[in-house]
C-alpha cells in the first residue's frame, strides 16, 4: 500500500494548509503542561521541534509524544471549531472511506480478532479510540462477537459516528428479525 493510496495528494496538501492555519489559531499561544509519557509515564528526550510543538520520545517504550503539551481546552476549541477537523471529517475522510476500509480497517480487524482468539480471549470489550467514521468498529462487528466502544473526540466525525454505528445496528436488527 502507498501513502497516495489512503491520501490522494490534493485533498491531503488541503487538510495540510488548513491545520497549518489553524495550529497558529488554536495552540500557538496557549499554556501549555510537561507532561511524562503518556503511555508509560516515564520522563521522554526531546527528540525533534516541528510546526511549534516539541516532541519527545520515550526510551522505554518508544512512544513519540508532544511535551509540553497544550492544556485540554486548547485541544476541546480546536476539535470542535477548527476548519481543518471540520474538513477532515467532512471532505476527507468521506472521499477516502472506502479505499481506507479495504487497506486499513478490515485487515486490522482480522489481525486483532486473530490475535485475541490466539491468546484466548472470548468477551473482552473491544475500544476504538478516535473511531472517526466507525470502521473499525463496522468491520469488527462483521467478525467478532466482541463489545465495542468508540470513543470520538471530534463533535463532526463523532455525529457521523454515531448515524453511521446506528444505522449498521439498525440493519443488523431487521436482519435478525426478518431471518
Amino acid at each position: 500500500m502507498k501513502e497516495l493510496d489512503i491520501r490522494p495528494k490534493k485533498i491531503f496538501d488541503k487538510f495540510l494548509l488548513l491545520a497549518k492555519q489553524d495550529i497558529k489559531s488554536f495552540f500557538l499561544d496557549v499554556k501549555r503542561v510537561a507532561i511524562n509519557c503518556p503511555s508509560c509515564n516515564s520522563i521522554g528526550v526531546h527528540s525533534f521541534k516541528k510546526d511549534g510543538f516539541d516532541y519527545c520520545e520515550c526510551k522505554q517504550c518508544q512512544t513519540l509524544y508532544v511535551n509540553p503539551r497544550p492544556v485540554e481546552k486548547a485541544f476541546s476549541d480546536y476539535y470542535t471549531n477548527s476548519a481543518s477537523s471540520k474538513f477532515w471529517a467532512t471532505t476527507f475522510y468521506k472521499e477516502t472511506e472506502e479505499i481506507r476500509r479495504e487497506k486499513i480497517w478490515k485487515p486490522k480487524a482480522k489481525m486483532i480478532l486473530d490475535e485475541l482468539e490466539k491468546q484466548n480471549i472470548i468477551d473482552c470489550p473491544i475500544i476504538d479510540i478516535g473511531g472517526g467514521y466507525g470502521i473499525f468498529s463496522e468491520e469488527m462487528q462483521k467478525i467478532s462477537c466482541q463489545p465495542i466502544m468508540i470513543i470520538e473526540p471530534g463533535p463532526h466525525l463523532a455525529e457521523i459516528c454515531r448515524k453511521n454505528i446506528f444505522g449498521l445496528l439498525y440493519q443488523y436488527r431487521n436482519k435478525k428479525i426478518q431471518g
